[in-house]
């Protein structure tokens, strides 16, 4: 099992006891399936990426 935090919105994900498509909504501690921790991480980042609009008013 492995714990991870909900930091982006709604994510569904693979819950540690195999059931597919389960719901985490922002804040919730969930366990993720070790198949699943991969697509999981990827679209639930622990840190949020920048994107051009905040890099354009950065150097602004």
């Amino acid at each position: 099992m492995a714990k991870r935090t909900i930091r982006a919105g709604i994510v569904t994900y693979r819950a540690a006891d195999g059931r597919e498509g389960v719901f985490g909504f922002l804040g919730d501690e969930v366990d993720v399936h070790k198949d699943d921790l991969e697509r999981f991480d990827r679209l639930n980042p622990a840190e949020p990426e920048k994107n051009d609009v905040e890099d354009a008013s950065a150097s602004a």
